[in-house]
């Protein structure tokens, strides 16, 4: 079966075109070809040595399809570019913190090729609601439909956490780069996104206490507790 031909899209795209492009690659492409474009992008920027890439890694799959529309030529919105520049700052420094720090024997959670799939999902119900500045997203049930634990619950309050905090510095128009890259819409409509964020921040935080392990007590022995009173007995009728 011959794979579907890649639509052409205006050169410079609007929120809502790119996530039609978005859909399209989800639907039409792999994440073998997300990661391979990726991976091109950081060389054809140079954006740090190759050797950090010889690594297999985890990626976002939209970040490699974003990747891929920059590659060839589409300007996306000052937004979503605002995202994806941080998405390459911390997949850069993660890579550089992995190739100097020996390989951990323990992995964390549910493994991050899970983490980077679900947020994927995540950051696309987050394009939608700039679509129509609303949603009946619900980050708790998508928490518990995905089985995720309560450390990766964590990390997405952290990631969402400091999306916050970046709209709410724009506000204040100090930053000149962040104030252009929320310059697409005014201030009432970034209140209501300021809110969805809180909504998930919070149903992340909720998540992750109510589905932590109680840690367990520490049971004395039995037989260590007989053994001490019959050392005390024993010392008693010395005396």
């Amino acid at each position: 079966m011959a794979r579907a031909k890649q639509p052409v899209w205006d050169k410079v795209m609007d929120e809502l075109t790119m996530i039609h492009a978005l859909n399209w690659f989800n639907l039409n492409q792999t994440t073998k070809f997300a990661k391979r474009e990726f991976v091109n992008y950081l060389k054809d920027n140079k954006f740090c040595d190759e050797k950090y890439l010889k690594k297999d890694f985890d990626i976002i799959a939209t970040d490699g399809y974003v990747a891929a529309l920059l590659r060839t030529g589409y300007t996306l919105p000052a937004r979503s570019m605002t995202y994806f520049n941080r998405s390459v700052k911390e997949c850069i420094q993660n890579l550089i913190n992995r190739y100097e720090t020996p390989k951990s024997k323990k992995p964390n959670g549910n493994g991050n090729g899970q983490l980077d799939w679900t947020l994927g999902l995540v950051e696309h119900e987050l394009d939608q609601f700039f679509v129509g500045w609303e949603s009946d997203f619900d980050m708790n049930s998508f928490l518990r439909g995905n089985k995720i634990g309560p450390n990766k619950a964590r990390e997405y309050a952290r990631h969402y956490q400091q999306s916050l905090d970046e709209l709410l510095e724009s506000f204040d128009g100090k930053c000149k780069q962040l104030k252009e890259a929320y310059s697409f819409a005014g201030k009432r409509y970034l209140n209501k996104y300021r809110k969805f964020l809180e909504k998930i921040i919070k149903e992340c935080t909720e998540y992750s206490t109510k589905n932590r392990k109680p840690r367990r007590k520490k049971v004395k022995s039995s037989t260590a507790a007989s053994v001490t009173q019959a050392s005390l007995d024993s010392h008693i009728k010395e005396l």
